[in-house]
């Protein structure tokens, strides 16, 4: 279940609410593919790097798609903590073996030429600060 539908929408709303979540998720299941599976990020890290590719989100909607890609199996949370944007501990995930294979049918690409280099140059970026200590953000 992509979306939670805790505030009780019906209709075109719930629909609308529904596909932006999914494709949330497929954003955040990419976003870890593109960093593979030697590396760790935490929820905030995420959501920095979706803001940078993409309209930005909610933290609290990043995490909600961490949480539904974890219980689907395409991630894993490792246990390992790091101090987050405001001083407090946030746990980190990785890509686990069968988010490797996963193909999300219908997946986003990334927005056009201008973030397509932005995603390249942080991706660049973050995998070598990330290869001398394994983890990013």
């Amino acid at each position: 279940m992509a979306y939670y539908n805790t505030t009780k929408e019906s209709g075109s709303n719930l629909e609308e609410f529904r596909a932006k979540a999914t494709t949330q998720d497929k954003r955040v299941i990419a976003i870890f593919r593109a960093i593979g599976n030697n590396f760790t990020i935490c929820p905030s890290g995420v959501s920095s790097v979706y803001d940078t590719l993409y309209a930005p989100a909610p933290i609290t909607s990043i995490r909600r798609s961490i949480t539904n890609l974890t219980k689907a199996g395409l991630l894993e949370k490792t246990g390992e903590k790091r101090e987050g944007p405001h001083g407090r501990p946030e746990y980190s995930w990785r890509l686990a073996a069968a988010g490797l294979s996963f193909q999300a049918s219908g997946t986003e690409p990334a927005p056009e030429r201008k973030d397509k280099r932005r995603k390249k140059k942080l991706t660049q970026g973050a995998s070598q600060e990330a290869g001398k200590q394994g983890t990013l953000f």
